[in-house]
């Protein structure tokens, strides 16, 4: 069973998480990657028919992983501004 993600009564990352993934907290980044797991999986489902023409679902994992490498580097390269 996968690890659970910290999460609001909203089923939202609290704002904490956020911050530390973009400054780099490794264990952060990775709740945000947990949080979006199933939809990544979801993005990269595709159909391909089999030999008998059975047309069947499975998942790219060449492109869940470069899904996942994308929001890793959103994730690093987003910016927060202090509004106090």
């Amino acid at each position: 069973m996968a690890e659970k993600t910290p999460e609001n009564e909203n089923g939202l990352l609290p704002f904490s998480v956020i911050a530390a993934a973009v400054s780099g907290d490794a264990e952060a980044v990775c709740a945000v990657v947990r949080h979006y797991d199933r939809y990544i999986t979801r993005l990269a489902t595709q159909e391909r028919a089999d030999a008998d023409g059975v047309s069947r679902q499975y998942v790219n994992k060449n492109l869940k992983n470069r899904l996942i490498t994308r929001l890793i580097t959103g994730i690093l390269k987003f910016r927060m501004e202090r509004t106090d």
